[in-house]
């Protein structure tokens, strides 16, 4: 299995196990970290990815400012929007998590790649 398919599959993972916590009804004392985990990981991971870095380490470094970023966009939008709900941009980042890892798997070939001198 390739890195890249790995990683969307952990992506994928995480954000069904962030919905599962999230809007089951479980006293669960693991619920904050896995939902904190995944609005401060897997958007920004999933958009990481299609820079396609060849370092990890500016990945990770990446990833957790990308995601606030989403995070504060979707919250913006739903502010100025008039329909500000935290269960609605909860489930928004998750699908758009969701769709923009499955567009990577899909189409791969549109993402940035460079010319190796």
């Amino acid at each position: 299995m390739k890195s890249t398919s790995l990683w969307s599959l952990m992506i994928v993972l995480f954000a069904i196990a962030a919905g599962l916590f999230a809007f089951a009804d479980t006293d669960a004392q693991v619920r904050p970290a896995v939902v904190l985990g995944f609005l401060l990981i897997c958007p920004g991971m999933m958009l990481v990815r299609f820079i396609r870095l060849r370092e990890s380490v500016l990945e990770w470094a990446l990833a957790p400012a990308l995601s606030l970023a989403v995070d504060a966009i979707v919250a913006g939008i739903l502010l100025y929007a008039g329909r500000w709900s935290p269960t609605s941009a909860f489930v928004i980042l998750l699908g758009l998590t969701v769709v923009g890892v499955l567009a990577h798997e899909t189409f791969g070939f549109l993402t940035c790649r460079r010319k190796v001198q």
